[in-house]
């Protein structure tokens, strides 16, 4: 389908975002308000925004740093080894470990070509898919519960979960995939498959936090949803003009109501509380037929829960009359919850009555006392209003102006959150605050280029990736050369450390702990019971029996082999292995996740069911593969657990530990079981490393 058709509208939408923004620059961290321009500090860009191989375009990161590494003194490291290098690449892309054949296949071609072919071969899973996934439903701050007093189940929560994962593993381009998100209910579809597609996409708007225990408090909801959009597509504070102009960064409460109004014109699939424990609003999927039979059951559901609230206030009726009709009526809506028509449902977002809303003083809903505010966009990037003769929510208005090239903030924002997952760290610091708060980027100049080509690669993830992993910044080592070489390289490395700690040159490449899916997702893949079949469906209990209250919330941990973005995510309550690990907080945009580093976190390893389980599987593996050969089985668990060889120092160190290892378990294990009880004590010894932790 064309994309501008798409969209309801060809060629540029804000034609006075120049004037409009330029005037404003200076207080958003001084952006220009053109993208474009060469990185390197001395003079034009050879290749063209958008224009030639990869290759190509990343000489431009490269020539830029070595210009920062030139002033500062400093000298870059060489490339990373083969094995670090695909290590670092498989979990950048798919947050999973090479397979040891991968490993060995690649290290008979280390060549531009190799990396190039493990790059694209990376790409084409659906692993990739899962990881990128994973980082915007950390922005979006996905979950499969409410959020409310009770953090009430969402069951048709992971159609949207799929949704991102799917559109991120076919680069749907971004400026669609915000689009669709916003506005995929306005949006034409050429089939019926697409047509549910773009209505599940809506659940970023339906999965808004819910709060408290009452329909009233919806308003913070939308609250919430105002809040995530500025965060997740713009890079700003937007509600923080909810109760007056913000304080820092030129958003006059007006805009604040002038897209609040827009999702108060909308309806949200409503998921249960305390109060009222029915969900409603699902949005119906399939065919016409199906949309109708929904909505047939609805209306017989809704006329008898309405003759049910008639009896109880029919004075005519006797008692004994009132008790049995009641308990018929009660009968009948128990009957019809427990037997819905067979419809697949979307938790999503729909059309509601239009209108703009009055701007509350000091941030009170309650006060509907001020003038209306003109639905429209951010007055700092157009302030563009819903024409006249709008007839709908605006939600799709807001999704082009969000999404249109000339806007400054939407690519820099999403190319700052690509180089964050690439490199560890972000050239704006704060990912989801662009504004006057945040730091002035070290390399603004890099952000506005990776900006440019993002737009004139067709907002295109995989080329980012491509552009960026086939930079020699990106392949550059992490870690010294041996001190005991004590030769010029290792004096390279001191002379870095001394002219650039911070490594603002990106003189090396930066480690980084795995996050706590890729190390849970790792633990599995290492022992061979990694499920790598898409997750669906939680298994909640039937809508019947939700009786969860401020007192008793809902509080499940559904286990699962498959990869952790597939987990039971609840609001108010992460899944223990996610909290232990740094996982996203799921009640808030999550661009840069902080990281912990805890005594629990090792006894995790030392003493945690999973961990053993994990631990003697490998080991369990590692025999199979290697019956009577302890060498190729100690290259195989370090291929599987660290993405390389043992030196010999490690198989020295190895040999020691099982040796002793099997001398203590001979004692309860004496039937031959020692030996394999030594090698699950390695496995488990080697999960806790920072070989394992750490990709350099």
């Amino acid at each position: 389908m064309d994309r501008s058709a798409a969209f309801g509208v060809s060629g540029g939408v804000l034609p006075a975002f120049a004037r409009a923004f330029a005037s404003a620059a200076v207080v958003v961290l001084g952006l220009s308000g053109a993208i474009g321009g060469t990185v390197a500090e001395s003079g034009p860009a050879e290749v063209s925004a958008g224009e030639g191989a990869p290759e190509e375009a990343a000489a431009e990161i490269d020539r830029y740093f070595a210009a920062r590494q030139r002033a500062l003194g400093v000298a870059a490291l060489p490339p990373a080894d083969p094995a670090t290098w695909l290590r670092r690449a498989s979990y950048g892309l798919a947050g999973l470990p090479p397979e040891p054949q991968e490993i060995v296949d690649f290290l008979a071609d280390p060549t531009p070509a190799g990396r190039r072919g493990a790059v694209e071969r990376l790409l084409a899973s659906r692993a990739y898919g899962e990881r990128w996934g994973r980082h915007w439903l950390d922005v979006a701050r996905y979950a499969d519960t409410a959020g409310d007093a009770g953090d009430f189940p969402i069951p048709e929560a992971w159609r949207y979960r799929n949704w991102v994962i799917d559109a991120v593993a076919a680069d749907m381009p971004y400026d669609d995939f915000i689009a669709r998100q916003i506005a995929g209910d306005l949006m034409p579809a050429a089939t019926q498959q697409e047509r549910d597609a773009n209505r599940i996409a809506t659940g970023y708007l339906a999965l808004s936090k819910r709060f408290g225990q009452n329909p009233r408090d919806f308003v913070h909801t939308l609250d919430d949803t105002v809040d995530n959009l500025g965060k997740a597509f713009l890079g700003l504070t937007v509600s923080c003009a909810r109760c007056h102009d913000h304080k820092f960064d030129p958003i006059p409460a007006a805009d604040y109501y002038a897209l609040y109004g827009i999702f108060e014109s909308t309806v949200y699939t409503f998921p249960g509380l305390e109060h009222r424990k029915d969900s409603s609003d699902q949005v119906p999927l399939g065919s016409m037929e199906d949309a109708a039979r929904w909505q047939a059951y609805l209306e017989e559901l809704a006329g008898a829960e309405s003759a049910l609230a008639a009896a109880k206030k029919d004075k005519d009726l006797s008692d004994e009359e009132r008790k049995r009709r009641e308990k018929e009526l009660d009968d009948a809506i128990a009957r019809l919850k427990a037997d819905p028509p067979e419809v697949e449902l979307a938790f999503a977002a729909g059309e509601g009555k239009p209108a703009d809303t009055p701007l509350r003083r000091r941030g009170e809903f309650s006060d509907l006392s001020g003038e209306p505010v003109r639905r429209g966009f951010l007055q700092i990037l157009g302030g563009q209003t819903l024409p006249d003769d709008c007839e709908d929510s605006g939600r799709l208005h807001l999704a082009r102006w969000i999404a249109d090239p000339e806007n400054p903030l939407t690519p820099r924002v999403m190319a700052n959150r690509i180089w964050l997952h690439h490199f560890g760290r972000p050239l704006v610091s704060t990912p989801d605050d662009f504004g006057l708060r945040s730091e002035t980027p070290e390399h603004l100049a890099l952000l506005d280029w990776l900006a440019s080509e993002f737009v004139a690669r067709g907002w295109s993830l995989k080329e980012m990736h491509r552009l960026i992993m086939a930079s020699e910044t990106y392949a550059r080592a992490s870690l010294p050369p041996d001190p005991g070489d004590a030769g010029a390289a290792f004096a390279a490395f001191a002379a870095g450390e001394s002219g650039d700690g911070a490594n603002l040159s990106y003189w090396r490449f930066e480690s980084r702990r795995l996050s706590a899916e890729e190390l849970r997702d790792s633990m599995l893949a290492a022992s061979g019971r990694l499920d790598r079949e898409p997750g669906g469906r939680h298994p909640f209990p039937a809508k019947l029996h939700f009786r969860y209250s401020q007192h008793r919330p809902f509080a499940e941990t559904y286990e699962t082999d498959k990869r952790s973005v597939y987990l039971m995510q609840t609001r108010l309550d992460k899944h223990p292995f996610l909290r232990l690990f740094d996982g996203a907080d799921p009640t808030a945009a999550t661009g840069l996740r902080s990281l912990s580093v805890s005594p629990m976190q090792a006894l995790f390893h030392l003493n945690d069911e999973f961990s053993a389980e994990q631990a003697a599987a490998l080991a369990a593996r590692v025999f199979a593969e290697a019956p009577d050969d302890s060498a190729a089985r100690l290259g195989t668990l370090w291929l599987r657990i660290c993405g390389r060889f043992p030196d010999e120092g490690e198989r020295e160190l190895a040999a020691e530990f099982l040796a002793g290892a099997a001398e203590a378990w001979q004692a309860e294990e004496p039937d031959g079981g020692a030996e394999l009880a030594a090698w699950t004590s390695l496995a488990r010894t080697l999960f806790g490393s920072n070989s394992f932790a750490f990709v350099r």
